[in-house]
């Protein structure tokens, strides 16, 4: 079904058959991070109820121990480094939004010239970032100890400056893994100072090859779990 949208005083369509869902999945193949163990999935037993029709249950129940941070694509806010509590479920109320998605060379530290800020479309409130080389290996990906690329804090408030308050990217953090501190979790929800609590971090994405850079419709789906961080499904849908 063809839709349209308000974008920069130009109307365009797009079509709600056609999104390219981004996200990794939470199964017990990975990807994993930070030393958090896969996810688990185990059947569900109770007396005599057995929740495996495999196993002569009458349906499928399963228990699923995850930790979002380190299981599959995840958004969060800013209650991942507050003192004070808030819930991913509270803060997110913008499902729609207008992305931009660009593609970065991988360097240890991205800094704001590799974001090509300067080419930034005027009006995005959202940025995805691929990081190259993309090999699907990230989909399944242990990134505990490999040192992954992170973004500088002159980034964040880069991203700041350009009005992003969503950000999306296809690593397991923005931070680097050895910065017990999160500086740049701190720098772009401008905590504790400016706290922007309709912010959020997207992390552990991806985006195939296949789709361009460019401007997107995102729809960005977090499941409604009250904790600073829970699993997410972004959907992008191309603007015509």
């Amino acid at each position: 079904m063809k839709a349209t949208i308000e974008f920069n005083s130009k109307t365009y369509h797009w079509n709600t058959d056609e999104g390219i869902d981004l996200s990794i999945p939470v199964s017990p193949q990975g990807p994993s991070a930070y030393g958090i163990p896969n996810a688990k999935f185990s059947t569900y037993v109770d007396g005599g109820f057995i929740g495996n029709v495999n196993q002569g249950g009458s349906c499928n129940v399963n228990d699923i121990l995850i930790n979002p941070h380190g299981n599959g694509s995840h958004t969060e806010c800013v209650g991942h480094i507050s003192k004070e509590p808030v819930s991913i479920n509270k803060t997110l109320k913008q499902e729609l939004l207008i992305a931009e998605l660009i593609s970065v060379t991988a360097t240890e530290i991205i800094e704001p010239e590799l974001l090509n800020l300067h080419h930034l479309e005027a009006g995005c409130n959202a940025l995805i970032i691929r990081t190259l080389p993309n090999s699907t290996d990230k989909k399944q990906r242990n990134w505990y100890g490999t040192n992954p690329p992170y973004l500088s804090v002159n980034a964040m408030k880069h991203l700041n400056e350009n009005g992003i308050e969503h950000l999306l990217v296809d690593l397991p953090s923005v931070d680097a893994e050895t910065d017990g501190k999160l500086v740049g979790h701190h720098a772009f929800f401008g905590y504790p100072e400016n706290k922007n609590s309709k912010k959020t971090i997207t992390e552990l994405i991806y985006i195939p090859d296949s789709v361009a850079d460019g401007v997107y419709l995102l729809n960005l789906q977090v499941a409604p779990i009250e904790n600073d961080a829970a699993p997410c499904k972004p959907i992008i849908y191309q603007l015509r």
